[in-house]
């Protein structure tokens, strides 16, 4: 489930590319199983998220007017590695989270996959 001061940021994000509806009680995201099936999950348990949850670093750029450069600059960490995060084929550490999140004004917890 997503939760937290984040929730907003990541719904939306979401939101703006898939059709997502709410659960009224608990309010967390949640997309239908099928076209035409009434039956909703939580977006977090579904296998979009698993290969999605990676471009949050790549909005969370883009909500801050950064570049990659700019990113690399004020984390002290590579573009480089910054392109491999946000392309999803490097899982951000907890340091690199704590890095990538001071320098974009965010917590850190909406950077880390697992």
């Amino acid at each position: 489930m997503i939760h937290g001061a984040h929730a907003a940021d990541i719904y939306e994000l979401i939101k703006a590319r898939f059709p997502v509806a709410e659960l009224v009680e608990s309010s967390a995201p949640v997309l239908p199983v099928d076209e035409g099936d009434d039956e909703l999950v939580e977006l977090s348990r579904t296998d979009w998220w698993e290969q999605n949850r990676f471009r949050v670093l790549r909005g969370l750029r883009r909500k801050h007017d950064m570049s990659q450069e700019e990113l690399a600059r004020k984390s002290g960490i590579a573009r480089s590695v910054i392109a491999l995060y946000e392309n999803g084929r490097r899982r951000i550490t907890l340091r690199a989270a704590e890095k990538l999140g001071k320098a974009l004004g965010e917590d850190p917890r909406k950077l880390v996959t697992e």
